[in-house]
């Protein structure tokens, strides 16, 4: 059974409702994702080891991810794969900087081989799979023309689709799906329009939609065919809702980013105290206070386990 969150009072409810730990029907949970949910894997790399200092938190936000507090929330453990150096000692394969529909060694084609490559090809039936990525897709698509677009989201949703069936296909009977934010309101976007593309803002949203439309089309599909419980989360709405209501729930800012992950230097208006009253800790990423949020509401969605 396919199961949408598009209604608003559902999502105020996850918003605004505190959550206890409840001990899980679920004995584990496995992570895919890109920099909205890697909690360690890019930070792994030497390259990469400016995410291992503050503002930074392993990963691309001031504290921890959605997905860690989904974890506490069910009561079930969850550590970086740090599968990059060739050897898996956790269960959140997420690396930031991961695109759906690409072929490098960080993305979700490569994440799910590593993971099933290490469960000897099967998934677990009493485990929660959790796929999280496709903004990365979505700003590559951002200015190229139609037909490149299109291609690019045919790709991304077609990979995605074949992730869950392959799960599916080696035991896996619960998923919780997240589509993307509006590629089109983060900070990014926005100084790139300023710069030299004033359509992109426009752009960004509509190819924005187009890919969660197509991304509930492909996963209502593997749902009827396999059998399978999937909730979709709509963390386009989720967004919108906090940057919508940024007073309600004390965002001072719900526009401009906090941190330059470009400059590695706080922007002026922010600083290291305000940074959690800003929706975004940088061009691209929230804060934690808005992953803490986002971790309350994908738990108040989780299917039930049989």
């Amino acid at each position: 059974m396919l199961t949408c969150l598009y209604k608003k009072i559902l999502l105020c409810v996850a918003l605004l409702a505190p959550l206890p730990l409840i001990a899980a029907p679920y004995t584990k949970l496995v992570v895919f994702g890109d920099s909205l949910s890697d909690s360690g894997n890019l930070a792994s790399l030497p390259t990469y080891s400016f995410l291992n200092k503050s503002p930074y938190q392993h990963g691309f936000t001031n504290g921890a991810m959605a997905v860690s507090y989904l974890a506490k929330f069910l009561g079930l453990p969850l550590k970086p794969s740090l599968h990059l150096d060739g050897t898996v000692n956790g269960n959140n394969f997420s690396v930031a900087g991961a695109r759906a529909a690409g072929i490098s060694g960080i993305d979700l084609n490569a994440q799910l081989a590593v993971f099933l490559q290490s469960q000897a090809g099967k998934a677990r039936a009493d485990t929660l799979y959790v796929i999280f990525l496709g903004g990365n897709d979505i700003r590559d698509m951002r200015d190229q023309p139609e037909k490149a677009a299109a291609a690019l989201l045919n790709k991304a949703t077609s990979n995605i689709q074949s992730a869950l069936s392959q799960l599916a296909t080696a035991g896996a009977t619960h998923f919780l799906v997240v589509n993307s934010p509006d590629i089109g309101s983060i900070p990014e976007t926005h100084a790139l329009a300023a710069a030299s593309k004033p359509n992109l803002v426009s752009y960004a949203s509509q190819r924005t939609s187009l890919f969660n439309k197509k991304l509930a089309q492909t996963v209502a599909q593997i749902d009827k065919k396999k059998g399978v419980k999937i909730v979709l989360f709509d963390l386009l709405s989720f967004f919108k809702g906090l940057g919508n209501n940024g007073k309600a729930y004390n965002f001072n800012d719900t526009q401009q980013a906090c941190y330059s992950s470009a400059g590695f230097k706080y922007y002026p208006a922010c600083n290291n105290a305000k940074m959690n009253s800003f929706l975004f800790f940088d061009e691209i990423h929230p804060t934690q206070r808005v992953h803490e949020r986002l971790g309350r509401a994908l738990f108040s969605v989780v299917p039930e386990a049989n």
